[in-house]
């Protein structure tokens, strides 16, 4: 709810949320996204699979985790992160960089 209430007065809509690797597939099947935030664990599995749909689609989406990302495939090396527990500014430099926008 705390990423919700942020991306809200940052003036991002959020259109679905997902807590596992299948429901996470289904909203990508489902519906059309302008980006995604992805937490690299969803429930007990690792959400790649999510994020090789999400690039092969052109999806821009940003990993995020309260873990090391040492671990990433070389595939997501150069994806945006933001580590948890997620702060106002930290989201608002990683969305901005990922629309393009610049820092204000």
């Amino acid at each position: 709810m705390m990423l919700e209430d942020i991306l809200g007065e940052l003036g991002y809509a959020v259109s679905s949320t997902a807590q596992s690797v299948d429901e996470a597939m289904a909203a990508l099947a489902g519906g059309a996204f302008d980006a995604v935030i992805l937490d690299v664990n969803l429930g007990e599995e690792r959400s790649w699979p999510v994020a090789t749909l999400l690039m092969e689609r052109g999806i821009p989406f940003v990993l995020s985790t309260g873990a090391s990302m040492n671990d990433t495939p070389g595939q997501f090396a150069g994806v945006p992160r933001v580590r948890k527990p997620y702060t106002f500014e930290d989201l608002q430099s990683t969305l901005g960089a990922l629309f393009g926008e610049a820092a204000s």
